[in-house]
């Protein structure tokens, strides 16, 4: 009987021992595991910093972009009212060289029918 009993425990500890091994190499299976998802994330994380200085980039590309089209806006608002100050001197001019003509006209009409 104590025969039979020890031979039991001896199988158990066999079946442990298998057990063991068999948890060991999965455990070294999950740390395989482990280590190439932490690479694959540092990869990923590395691929998302590029990215985000990419949108650093950029952000500060269409904040220069936009103080361009400001700084165009404001001179062609600028240059707009030259154009129309001088376009309007321009037809001031006109009018007033259109007036003198017709006045000189005029005299010279009046110059004419009196010598006549």
């Amino acid at each position: 009987n104590l025969r039979s009993e020890v031979e039991m425990k001896r199988e158990n500890i066999k079946t442990l021992k298998e057990k063991l091994r068999d948890l060991k190499l999965k455990n070294k299976d999950i740390e395989k595991s482990i280590e190439l998802t932490v690479r694959e994330l540092q990869q990923k994380n590395l691929v998302l910093e590029e990215k985000r200085e990419n949108v650093a980039e950029l952000m500060g590309n269409l904040q220069e972009t936009d103080r361009k089209i400001h700084r165009a806006v404001t001179s062609a608002t600028s240059l707009k009212g030259e154009v129309k100050m001088i376009l309007g001197n321009k037809v001031h001019q006109y009018e007033t060289d259109m007036e003198n003509r017709i006045l000189e006209e005029a005299n010279v009409r009046a110059l004419i029918s009196l010598q006549e």
